[in-house]
């Protein structure tokens, strides 16, 4: 009977794999589902325990028995792993490299690397529901409402400049490997480039029995874009991107969006004051469906002599309204929607100037300067975006689906983004876990914000917390229990935020914690939808 132990480091407990709860200390169990690139893996059979750790329960799929031990990882990263690496960014789309068994040929590379999609769906025993850990695209395109239909196109070519940049656009042209993870796309694995030359009219091929079988609300539209394409008339992933928007926004016009946003902070049973601080400071939720009422703001201070709680609420004071003094009414035009995030970037910068100059007044040196992490969500109808600065989280999560949008900014996340190591190697270097960047530090220039657009095709919840949430994976253990009641509409985000920071103190303890929900609902908003044609 195979066993999974324990993910609490302190308790690491054998338990069966149906199990749902470890038997020792009730932790929720982490059932780790690997998919695996390199010929060798074929000479094992199901049933093999590799390296003592990894054991493989089907065809390129193991499952890891001990997920609270770190790794090794290779003296020197592969030419054809770096992609992964330098994708991080991309992580709600590409899969992280988890862990590699070394070639033991010299002259031959027999390495095998296992990739990281996060939690994957699993029945009742706790093994995967797919064989290949995510149902394809193929499978799950039409019973996908328009809106998703659109949205995970949009998803793909949103991905082309980067994955061109890195030689590995061609993975977007293996249908086999498109796969959906909740609302998103997610590549099965990545291969390099034969060449140079991809263009965008390769996607013809590939899309065709997507663009001919879409929903009818949509289907002009995809027959006109897939006629296009064949003939080389879409000159770029940059045009396509505004064609796949203009038809979203068309769309979305025809849906009723709904976000409620609830943000609590508090100071955690192991510390004298409370450095965090958190936006809208409201005793009761606020609905919207618009920039203005659905900002939600964590910040997590860093510095001494108590300036880390100077710096979270300085810019919890400025930051919203210097936002809110610039938001239109809706934002409809790529013109409109570049200039804001423009204006996102513009803003941060110089709340972060302000602290760096105070900063600079008071004298203050290395250690003593006071900063702050920030992460911060606006949503606009389908629109919501997303800034980040050190390493509060924002994590996307669904009926099926638990995944982190942001990537921190500390010294294990910058060593895999050079291509150094693996994320679980990296994570188990002193102070891996450091800040390579904070609002307040230093000078604007020095600063670079995260800044990401999304598109919201389907209820979900985000949610952003300081690291004393997130800390020791507590998302992914506790996302079923103490996320799905909100999604199923069993708890109202007024008492899942409390339950959320109460649950962090038992479980984590050692620091502030804050936490905000914002939960979206989308429902159509007239019976059948009008037919969204080609304009461009």
């Amino acid at each position: 009977m195979p066993t999974v132990h324990c993910s609490n480091r302190d308790c690491q407990a054998p338990n069966d794999l149906g199990d749902r709860l470890c038997k020792t200390c009730q932790t929720p169990l982490l059932k780790r589902y690997l998919w695996s690139v390199g010929d060798w893996i074929k000479a094992y059979q199901p049933g093999e325990l590799l390296l003592d750790r990894y054991l493989l329960v089907r065809p390129q799929v193991l499952l890891d028995t001990t997920p609270a031990l770190g790794v090794d990882g290779p003296e020197e990263i592969p030419d054809h792993i770096l992609p992964y690496q330098k994708l991080l960014p991309f992580r709600l789309n590409v899969p992280e490299v988890y862990d590699y068994f070394p070639s033991w040929d010299e002259e031959k590379d027999l390495s095998v690397w296992l990739l990281d999609y996060g939690p994957v769906p699993l029945d009742e025993t706790g093994e995967p529901l797919h064989d290949r850990l995510l149902p394809s695209l193929g499978e799950m395109w039409e019973q996908a409402s328009p809106l998703q239909q659109l949205t995970w196109l949009w998803q793909m070519i949103r991905l082309w400049q980067p994955l061109q940049r890195q030689g590995v656009v061609s993975s977007l042209l293996e249908f086999d490997w498109l796969r959906v993870q909740g609302p998103q796309i997610f590549l099965q694995q990545l291969q390099l480039d034969e060449h140079q030359f991809y263009e965008t009219k390769y996607l013809a091929g590939v899309w065709e029995s997507l663009l001919t079988n879409a929903h009818p609300a949509i289907a002009d539209f995809c027959q006109t874009l897939w006629q296009r394409l064949k003939q080389g008339k879409i000159p770029h992933a940059d045009y396509l991107l505004r064609v796949l928007d203009t038809g979203i926004q068309s769309l979305a016009e025809q849906y009723d969006f709904s976000y409620t946003v609830f943000a609590l902070t508090d100071g955690g049973p192991s510390r004298d004051h409370n450095e965090d601080a958190c936006f809208p400071v409201s005793e009761t939720p606020i609905e919207g469906q618009q920039l203005a009422n659905t900002m939600t703001l964590i910040c997590d201070g860093v510095g001494g002599q108590e300036g880390g709680e100077i710096a979270s609420q300085w810019v919890i004071d400025h930051l919203p309204i210097r936002i809110i003094s610039k938001i239109q009414k809706q934002m409809n035009e790529p013109d409109q929607i570049r200039s804001f995030i423009q204006h996102l970037k513009e803003d941060i910068e110089e709340v972060n100037e302000q602290l760096n100059r105070r900063n600079d007044r008071e004298e203050r040196v290395e250690r003593e300067r006071m900063g702050t992490t920030l992460v911060m969500a606006l949503a606009d109808f389908q629109q919501f975006f997303l800034a980040n600065v050190g390493d509060s989280r924002c994590y996307w999560l669904t009926k099926d689906s638990c995944k982190q949008v942001t990537v921190d900014d500390d010294v294990a996340s910058r060593e895999v983004r050079l291509g150094l190591m693996l994320y679980r190697h990296a994570v188990e270097l002193p102070r891996s876990g450091a800040l390579t960047q904070a609002v307040g530090l230093g000078p604007a220039g020095q600063l670079h914000p995260i800044i990401q657009r999304l598109i919201v095709p389907t209820d979900c919840l985000f949610l952003l917390c300081s690291d004393g949430f997130c800390d020791n994976n507590r998302v992914e253990q506790y996302w079923q229990d103490d996320f799905l009641p909100v999604l199923q509409g069993d708890r109202p985000v007024a008492e899942a935020v409390p339950r959320l920071i109460e649950l962090a103190n038992q479980v984590n303890g050692h620091d502030n914690v804050s936490v905000a929900l914002m939960h979206c609902q989308i429902s159509p908003s007239v019976p059948t939808p009008t037919p969204v044609s080609y304009k461009h």
